[in-house]
């Protein structure tokens, strides 16, 4: 039986009970507490959405760099598989400053060439050969001992090579020509620019038998490409089952190298960090030259005499009585190249491979750098102290007249020096002869002392004793230090590993002579006997050799080999890290929803709030318990609450971790979020089942326990999951590499960083989902047992939504009152008016009753009835078919348009297939070549056809952008009329580096006072240029940061500038103004004050001892009216401080304060660089002699 009471809606409120007003304000207090959780949540999150990684304040020049820092560090190191990104030890670390806005990631010049000149893959090499054309392929320098894989037409320069090819090289792939030729395009010998070469030399001589015949016709036969496991097997039949490619210094190999970090979601970024194309070095810095070069020159000069690269035809350059050493390379005939004939052998037949760390001093070097974290953690000023050695060892220093040659068996072509000279270097170009130092660091320096444990303070002094008087010294103090105040706890080497070390045969070398007599030096990087006091030093070469600073090669020759370390790389390559994989879209719009969610949410609340003081606190305040479930479900809506709720589990499943740079070191740390985050990412998770609960409403409204309970069971177990630390960074090494050029360039993906996990983001959502359903079927169990079915209430229940039915209760033959009614989205107006947010229309109240519905019975079904059609029938189902194609027309144009729009819409720019590689390309070239033309161009159409690009190809995925090496310095040329911009650049500049702008000062001041200029000839030209600014030092001390500069140069300019000048009132004057560490003034008054003094430029000199560097853009404007910046050039500033010709002509500031600086023997030593100064550093002495 159904039973239902009608009352009006329009009652007088006089008729309803009064209610305790506690009620009421304790409602009102939930609903603030809600509201500001809410918008604390907004703080809470915002960090975490700046980014699609989740990661809470990641940026660019921070985590990023510093991510790409440690992967390329443990990289170096040839760490695999999963290590920890942090730990208790903060094992992994970086001493560099993240802080600043040009910070780059840095990467050991080596680790490319670990890759590329190791053993590979025989099917990578393989894949890697028919990528690229013959030509190419045949520029890897390999000095091929065969012709065909048969190993029937030997190829190498001496008949002494060919021994040693036949003897170890059979298996290395790379040693043989066929290898290159069948994996490339068929007939490619016949149609490279090198055929009348390769016809000249190799076929005429193939011809003359019938094996070299069969073998032409082998390869003209070679039509189609073997799959590439066929052609493995066919190259492991022969016996060729490695492929490992000879070391060249022509060309500098490339790498593109990036890792993954995967959020919460599974969503995966890359970012890179390596990437280096390869180039060309020039012949000039070509030193591997004197080993081999290459077969294109071998074609070249046989082809120019009419000669054989075949080593066994009858014309070939041995067999013709030319020595490919003497008379091809023809090098000079010095002490230095006899002798690395006499113990290596004859030049362009020395082999040069590169050698590999063994697993043991890995493993062993990895433990190590653990305990050094530690170190650094226990004292920060360990890792800040470096000093530089020279030690020599001691069997060298017999005589005191040995001339030394150096120990670069590629640069043995110098005069003889008094001093030892460094080893083999890669980027050596053999153009000085410099002597041999070496870096000595708190690293290596523990690595060297904990491998000869026991060590004693004796062996220490022994070990220093090798230095010469300058740094013996600083060496046994520093060492003495580190001992003294450091200890490891790292295991001791074993004795495994020390063999394994010895059984490189490592050596330092040095080519000498001593009154006539040549002969070579030779020193065991690790001696078998450990009271060698040499053992220290040897160990702290391996140790950078550990870290990637140096590397180790092998060179042999037809008399002998040797295996030397290199020099430690005198820089490091370096990128910036790159902003537009720093992706933040998708997280940029959960923002602005989330943002949207909280401001209606507390719009909603202040009305709620306002009805309450209109109705004198007069309702039901438990009804405000439910204001999240009502009001959301009303005036948000499902999605916008699922995606709010989605918000929290995924920051709930992020790693709460936090970038910290203390004491010098930079490091990823654990940060636990507090309880309080804890119960409000927890509250926030619970929107989830809400939204749940308010779908399945229709079908739960009856059990109504369950719905709160639900909540806190869901929101308590979130908590408790939080607050127990069970999530870690999963940082994993994993190199996966293609290469893009065999011996030149390569391409990794080497890891993953997971910021989140998957599987607790899962095991979240399945609680928010299951717990509910699981505590509904319990209550529909007891509901069942009990034989209950509780009566709901609800007024104006027409327009009441499911979530208000559902959990707004109200007593028998009440209604819901007005305050309530905001929730449900109906709104109160006066003269008895009604407006629902839901329907958007206002209604009369009178016409709205309240109803009560308890067991409505199940009607009787109605029998159908067959009608007969009418004449209106027909038309009405035409209509309807209309409607029906109207509608799927456009359903149809709505996908159309998504289709049409697709391309446009996926960038802010709204331009249409709009991509890097092609549009963004042309348009940088664009800007770049108008630039060089004028500075300034008139509005014009791009389209038209004087502007269309005939040099670059864009329709590929590797495009190129041109620019002009000397552009950054002609716009410093338009710039210097402007002492606007000149003054913000000088105090933008870092104070520290204001010395080494490139100028020759004239005068200390603006007034002129004290003269500046090296030579009275110079001075006298000052005076034609006194209206430039950058011959007055004062320039740029007015607008240094002196708390900065001070630590830097403050003692210089003191002893160099400032005695002197102070010696008068008015120098005292000037020098206090110029050191006052108040507030620099405005800068159109600094302008002002230069122009006072009739200084009206500022024109630095030239110089190539830096790279200037500038950021270039240009701005797309859409429809809209909106700009974006499209980056024409981003060019860093570099010194380039090892060839820095410019201060032949003219040092800069900072190189005359350092000559000045009485702890040098520059012979100005303590003079002032103030010409009226009776200690004038260049009056007695010409600056030329000074400064060379």
């Amino acid at each position: 039986m159904t039973r239902v009471t009608v009352g009006n809606a329009t009652e007088p409120a006089a008729t309803a009970p009064r209610r305790p007003r506690w009620a009421a304000f304790g409602g009102l207090a939930y609903l603030v507490v809600s509201l500001v959780s809410s918008a604390l949540y907004l703080v809470r999150i915002h960090p975490s959405l700046t980014n699609d990684y989740w990661w809470p304040d990641f940026n660019s020049t921070g985590v990023q760099t510093f991510l790409g820092d440690v992967y390329n560090l443990h990289l170096s190191r040839s760490q695999r598989g999963a290590f920890p990104l942090f730990d208790s030890d903060s094992s992994v670390y970086s001493t560099k400053s993240y802080a600043n806005n040009d910070t780059r990631i840095e990467w050991s010049a080596s680790y490319s060439r670990q890759l590329l000149l190791d053993e590979i893959p025989l099917a990578m090499a393989v894949n890697g050969l028919r990528k690229l054309n013959l030509e190419v392929n045949l520029m890897m320098v390999a000095p091929y001992c065969w012709l065909d894989i048969n190993r029937t037409f030997a190829m190498a320069h001496t008949f002494k090579r060919q021994r040693r090819c036949e003897a170890t090289k059979q298996s290395n792939a790379g040693l043989y020509v066929e290898t290159v030729t069948r994996n490339c395009a068929a007939n490619s010998m016949y149609t490279t620019t090198q055929r009348q070469e390769i016809n000249g030399t190799i076929f005429s001589t193939l011809r003359l038998t019938k094996e070299g015949q069969w073998w032409i016709q082998a390869m003209e036969n070679h039509q189609e490409l073997l799959p590439v496991d066929d052609e493995v097997a066919y190259w492991t039949s022969r016996g060729l089952t490695r492929w490992k490619t000879p070391m060249q210094n022509l060309n500098q190999d490339g790498i593109d190298d990036s890792i993954a970090i995967r959020n919460a979601l599974g969503y995966e970024q890359t970012m890179h960090i390596k990437k280096l194309s390869t180039f060309g070095r020039s012949v000039g810095r070509w030193t591997t030259l004197a080993a081999y070069d290459g077969i294109w020159n071998d074609l070249y000069i046989c082809h120019s005499i009419g000669a054989s690269v075949l080593l066994d035809a009858n014309n070939s350059l041995p067999n013709l009585g030319i020595d490919w050493d003497y008379d091809v390379y023809y090098p000079p005939n010095t002490v230095g190249a006899n002798l690395v004939r006499q113990t290596i052998g004859p030049f362009l037949s020395i082999d040069v491979e590169w050698v590999g760390v063994p697993p043991s001093l890995q493993a062993f070097h990895r433990a190590f750098q653990k305990q050094v974290a530690v170190v650094y953690n226990e004292d920060n000023k360990a890792r800040l102290r470096v000093t530089n050695v020279d030690p020599i060892p001691a069997s060298w220093r017999d005589s005191p007249c040995t001339l030394y040659y150096g120990g670069n068996p590629m640069c043995p072509f110098g005069e003889g020096q008094p001093y030892i000279q460094p080893s083999f270097g890669f980027y050596d170009d053999c153009t000085s002869q410099v002597r041999h130092s070496l870096r000595l660091t708190p690293e290596a320096a523990l690595f060297a002392m904990h491998i000869m444990t026991p060590l004693g303070a004796d062996k220490v002094l022994t070990s220093c004793q090798l230095c010469t008087n300058d740094t013996a010294d600083a060496c046994a103090s520093y060492l003495l230090d580190l001992q003294h105040n450091i200890h490891l706890d790292t295991e001791v080497p074993s004795l495994e590993l020390l063999q394994a070390a010895r059984a490189l045969d490592i050596a330092f070398i040095q080519l000498a002579s001593d009154n006539g007599s040549s002969f070579v030096l030779s020193q065991p990087m690790v001696p078998s006997d450990t009271s060698d006091p040499w053992t220290m030093f040897g160990w702290v070469m391996m140790y950078d050799w550990l870290q990637g600073d140096r590397e180790a090669y092998n060179f042999e020759g037809d008399h002998g080999n040797v295996t030397l370390l290199t020099q430690t790389h005198p820089v490091k390559f370096s990128m910036v890290a790159n902003p537009t994989e720093l992706r933040s879209h998708a997280c940029k719009y959960i923002w602005y929803i989330s943002v949207y969610v909280t401001f209606l949410l507390t719009g909603v609340g202040a009305l709620i709030v306002l009805y309450a003081l209109v109705y004198r606190f007069q309702f039901d305040g438990t009804h405000l318990l439910q204001f999240n479930r009502v009001a959301g479900a009303v005036w948000i809506g499902r999605p916008m609450l699922f995606l709010r709720g989605m918000t929290a589990l995924v920051v709930l499943s992020t790693v709460p971790v936090t970038f910290v740079q203390s004491g010098g070191l930079s490091t990823l740390q654990w940060a636990p979020r507090s309880i309080v985050e804890s119960c409000l990412l927890a509250g926030e998770g619970t929107w989830l089942t809400y939204v749940l609960q308010d779908i399945f409403s229709p079908m739960t409204h009856h059990a109504g326990w369950f719905v709160p309970t639900s909540s806190c069971v869901v929101w308590g177990v979130l908590l408790v999951l939080d607050q127990s630390r069970g999530l870690d960074v999963t940082s994993v090494i994993h190199p996966t590499c293609v290469l893009g050029q065999l011996g030149a360039q390569i391409t990794c993906e080497s890891g993953v960083v997971e910021i989140g996990s998957s599987a607790r983001f899962k095991l979240l959502w399945a609680i928010c989902a299951v717990l509910p359903v699981t505590l509904w079927l319990v209550a529909w169990l007891l509901r069942t047992w009990k034989h209950t079915t509780p009566i709901v209430f609800c007024g104006n229940q027409v327009l009441a939504p499911a979530a208000a039915t559902s959990y707004l209760h109200v007593d028998d033959g009440e209604k819901l009152e007005p305050v309530a009614s905001v929730m449900c989205g109906l709104l109160h107006l006066p003269h008895d008016i009604a407006f629902d947010i839901k329907l958007w229309r206002k209604f009369r109240r009178t016409k709205f009753t309240s109803i009560m519905v308890e067991n409505p019975p199940l009607l009787p079904s109605v029998p159908y009835k067959a009608v007969p059609v009418s004449n209106a029938t027909s038309r009405l189902f035409g209509f309807a078919c209309l409607g029906l194609v109207y509608m799927v027309g456009t359903v149809v144009a709505s996908y159309t348009y998504l289709v049409v729009t697709q391309s446009t819409m996926t960038n802010d720019v709204w331009w249409a297939s709009f991509n890097a590689t092609g549009h963004q390309t042309f348009l940088t070239n664009w800007f770049s070549n108008q630039l060089l033309l004028s500075p300034a161009l008139d509005a014009t159409h791009i389209d038209q056809l004087q502007y269309g690009d005939v040099v670059n190809t864009y329709d590929s995925n590797q495009t190129s952008i041109m620019t002009a090496p000397m552009y950054p310095a002609s716009i410093q040329d338009q710039v210097h009329s402007d002492l606007h911009a000149v003054v913000v650049g000088l105090r933008s500049t870092h104070s520290c580096d204001l010395p080494w702008i490139a100028s020759s000062y004239c005068f200390v001041d603006f007034g002129q006072s004290w003269e500046m200029a090296v030579s009275a000839a110079r001075q006298v030209k000052c005076k034609l240029d006194a209206t430039n600014g950058a011959l007055y030092l004062e320039s740029i001390l007015r607008n240094a940061d002196w708390a900065i500069m001070e630590p830097c140069w403050g003692a210089a300019l003191q002893r160099s500038v400032f005695d002197h000048v102070q010696s008068s009132s008015k120098g005292q004057q000037w020098v206090v103004a110029m050191t006052s560490l108040e507030s620099k003034v405005p800068v159109p008054d600094e302008v002002a004050a230069w122009r006072s003094f009739n200084v009206t430029a500022y024109s630095p000199h030239w110089q190539n001892h830096k790279q200037m560097g500038i950021v270039e853009t240009a701005d797309i404007q859409n429809a809209f009216g909106l700009a974006y910046p499209l980056t024409i050039r981003k060019i860093a500033p570099e010194y380039q401080s090892s060839s820095p010709t410019s201060f032949r002509m003219q040092w800069p500031l900072a190189s005359l304060l350092w000559a000045v600086g009485s702890t040098n023997t520059s012979g100005v030593a303590g003079h002032s660089l103030v010409r009226s100064s009776p200690e004038f550093a260049f009056s007695n002495e010409s600056s030329v002699e000074s400064l060379l």
